[in-house]
């Protein structure tokens, strides 16, 4: 079978509000590794580290194929405001 792997299960993280100290567009990376093709994520779902403007112009359109997350969805900017909470 040739096309898209999709992943069934992810692993999700726990880093809360808590700056990862790496740059957005490493973090972009890191969470593209993690959950691109993913189907479920088991843990929380969390796009944090990125301030208002990187957030609304990132390409997020990896986290489509997400069809459950088995805690919260948490998306936060730099300074620790919350864009979104989800559960």
């Amino acid at each position: 079978m040739f096309g898209t792997v999709v992943t069934d299960v992810c692993q999700g993280t726990s880093n809360g509000l808590v700056s990862v100290n790496e740059t957005p567009e490493n973090r972009i990376r890191a969470l593209r590794s993690r959950y691109e093709n993913c189907l479920y994520v088991d843990g929380n779902l969390e796009i944090t580290g990125l301030d208002h403007e990187q957030f609304y112009s990132t390409d997020l359109s990896f986290l489509n194929s997400i069809r459950e997350v088995r805690s919260s969805t948490q998306f936060a900017n730099s300074t620790g405001a919350m864009i979104a909470e989800l559960r």
